[in-house]
């Protein structure tokens, strides 16, 4: 008997505390950015951070690590471009703050393997098949020649999209 009460116990605990979890989760997902709060975004993903008001200016402390564009007036997109920490802040037209972010953009780690040769490293994306991935911190000539077919590619993909010059 005594056995069948502690079950119930643990299992009344684990369904409270999901019940919690979920609706921090869901709350936490529509929540705008206050005067002063942690935003969390992977390398090469973006975030929607709605805001209370339009800003007329925003500040990225590092824009090596992420970038950020206003959408619909008060919905800030933001990018993670590169590993790091850094801030965002937005200020209103009459310069007044809007939102002060700290901003950690870190890798998401999903579908992701690193192979060591030593010090030279080389990224994977394994999501279903490993591919080749470009990270900054992969091996010098591994990363040149994986940069170098990616803006190669981008190129070509660009060009095409050109109008032709007048008279062709």
């Amino acid at each position: 008997m005594y056995r069948c009460s502690v079950w119930v116990g643990v299992a009344r605990f684990l369904q409270a505390t999901l019940v919690m979890a979920a609706v921090s989760i869901v709350s936490g997902a529509f929540e705008t950015a206050s005067a002063q709060s942690t935003l969390r975004v992977g390398v090469d993903e973006a975030r929607i951070v709605p805001l209370v008001k339009s800003p007329a200016t925003v500040v990225i402390g590092n824009p090596l690590i992420a970038d950020v564009s206003v959408q619909n007036g008060n919905l800030m997109v933001v990018l993670g471009k590169n590993y790091g920490t850094t801030n965002i802040i937005a200020l209103d037209g009459a310069g007044e703050e809007i939102a002060n972010l700290a901003l950690n953009v870190a890798s998401s780690g999903q579908h992701e393997v690193s192979l060591h040769n030593g010090a030279a490293r080389v990224s994977l994306n394994c999501a279903p098949m490993c591919e080749t991935e470009l990270n900054v911190g992969d091996y010098g000539d591994h990363y040149e020649t994986i940069f170098k077919q990616v803006t190669g590619k981008k190129g070509l993909s660009e060009d095409s999209a050109q109008p032709a010059p007048e008279g062709e």
